[in-house]
């Protein structure tokens, strides 16, 4: 399962294993989940995002946090 790039309802970015049917550690709403964002430590709606919608800086910045299985 490849790693997403996700962001949460606060705006941080980073990655995480985003199964599509299956989350262990978020509840899942619809194409959202309510999970730990792993920049802050605090729950909040996490959606993925395309990596075509965003800069290459914000891409690193995605990569410097890994939240695992969501």
């Amino acid at each position: 399962m490849p790693d997403r790039i996700v962001r949460c309802s606060d705006g941080h970015l980073y990655t995480a294993q985003w199964a599509p049917f299956f989350s262990l550690r978020a509840v899942r709403l619809g194409s959202r989940r309510f999970a730990r964002c792993p920049v802050d430590g605090r729950w909040r709606l996490v959606t993925t995002v395309e990596p075509r919608d965003l800069t290459e800086a914000e891409i690193e910045e995605a990569k410097r946090h890994h939240a695992g299985l969501q």
